[in-house]
Order: C-alpha cells, then sequence, then structure tokens
C-alpha cells in the first residue's frame, strides 16, 4: 500500500470516531498529526484539527491532559514555522497565526507552566508582535519557576539576532529589521554581531552614517577582533569628517 493510500486510510478512521464522538480530543489531534506528517506545515494542514482539539470544553481538558497539552503545543509551533515565510496560509494571515500561538501558548501553561517549549513559542509569539513586556514577564516567570530554557535566555535572543539575514522574514522591509534589531539590542548590548548588522543597516539603508560610527564603535569595544570592524570604524568616522584614531 501506497503512503497516499495508507494516509487515506487512517484518515477516514479517525473521520468516523469524530463523527461518533465530536468531542473527542485525541481523535482530532491524531487527525491533525497525520496530515502534518503527510504534507508538512507548509501545506496549511493540519492546524483546524489542532485548533479543535485544543478548543474542547474545560472536562475534557483535565481528562484528557496530555493531549490538550500536545495538540496546544503543536498550534504553537505549527504557527510559529508557517508565519516564516510571511504569506497567508489558508486565508489565515501571519497576525492571526501570532495571536493563536499566543492564545494557546498562555492555556498551555494553564496546564504545565513548566513546558520550556511552550514557554519559548510563547515568548516568540510575543516578541514577534512587538510586546517586549509581556515577553521579559513570561521569561522573568519562567526564571522564577526554574525553567531551564528561560534561564538560558541568550539562545532565544540568538535566534532573533539570526533573523536578520532571513529574506523569507523581512524580505525587502529593512525598516522593519531595524526596528527588531533595535528592540533587540536592549536585551542584548552585548552582542557585537547585533551592532555590526544594525551598523550597515543604519549606514546602507538610511545612511546615517552617525548612528552607524555609534554602532561599530561598540562593536570594537566589546570585541576588537571583530571582522572588518575597524576599518569600517575609519570608513565612518572619515565620511564624517572626523580624525581617525
Amino acid at each position: 500500500m501506497d503512503a497516499e493510500k495508507k494516509y487515506l486510510k487512517e484518515k477516514w478512521r479517525l473521520e468516523k470516531v469524530i463523527k461518533k464522538n465530536p468531542n473527542d480530543a485525541a481523535a482530532f489531534y491524531a487527525l491533525g498529526t497525520l496530515a502534518r506528517e503527510r504534507y508538512g506545515p507548509a501545506q496549511g494542514v493540519g492546524f483546524k484539527e489542532f485548533k479543535r482539539a485544543a478548543d474542547l470544553n474545560p472536562a475534557s481538558f483535565e481528562a484528557n491532559k496530555f493531549t490538550t497539552l500536545t495538540a496546544l503545543n503543536q498550534i504553537g509551533y505549527y504557527c510559529f514555522e508557517i508565519t516564516e515565510s510571511g504569506e497567508e496560509r489558508g486565508g489565515v494571515s501571519t497576525n492571526e497565526l501570532l495571536a493563536y500561538a499566543e492564545k494557546y501558548g498562555r492555556r498551555a501553561l494553564q496546564i504545565n507552566p513548566l513546558d520550556g517549549g511552550v514557554r519559548r513559542t510563547l515568548c516568540l509569539a510575543l516578541f514577534r508582535t512587538d510586546k517586549k513586556k509581556e515577553c521579559e514577564e513570561v521569561l522573568k516567570e519562567g526564571c522564577e519557576l526554574g525553567v531551564e530554557w528561560c534561564l538560558k535566555t541568550k539562545e532565544f535572543l540568538d535566534a532573533f539576532i539570526m533573523y536578520q539575514v532571513n529574506p523569507k522574514y523581512f524580505g525587502t522591509n529593512y525598516n522593519k529589521e531595524i526596528a527588531m534589531l533595535e528592540t533587540i539590542a536592549e536585551f542584548r548590548p552585548e552582542s557585537p554581531d547585533l551592532w555590526s548588522n544594525l551598523g550597515v543597516l543604519y549606514a546602507e539603508v538610511r545612511e546615517d552614517y552617525k548612528k552607524a560610527l555609534e554602532c561599530f564603535e561598540k562593536v570594537v569595544k566589546l570585541d576588537p577582533l571583530f571582522p572588518n570592524a575597524k576599518s569600517i570604524l575609519q570608513m565612518l568616522r572619515k565620511r564624517l569628517g572626523l580624525s581617525s584614531r
């Protein structure tokens, strides 16, 4: 039996289960997982099944805590993955998906506040929607609870530094890229990579050579051996009519 036939056979079986019991969270979760494994998140499949599994009544939540939590996890990761392209999927916009990731992330934490994966997904959704204060609160709470991932927030911030080179996310919206890096700088002022990226954008996109100079001064101060930083610094000083040091 080929993969498509096996998929359809299992799909029909689960649909029969759901027809008999429309409140079967486990069946909805299994159906979502099946579709996701067959077609992948980029096809926009599985999301409505995960959402349905998570939207069942509170009594079902308590009776099926594991299923509910894993469904909420899947929704969060799913939202985060398919917003990478910046495109709408199945008529659902990026902002709506991020809102779903936030909503279900918070609900998942109510069930298990020690789940680092859920807390990470929630932080990413909050960060991506410029809810910096709320993101900090979720991280702070995680640190107080001893959640290992929250105690290593450097990984979270490094992930966002990498986003600035992801054309699928920013496209040609360089002002959005600059705004994101400026926000990250408040979290990670000790990162020479961040200041270097920001400095290049100030110079090339906004032609703000004064701000670019300030960025590269920070780069050199943080890491005197940072590649090309000193030569770029000298070029910026020359452009601004300042003496070399």
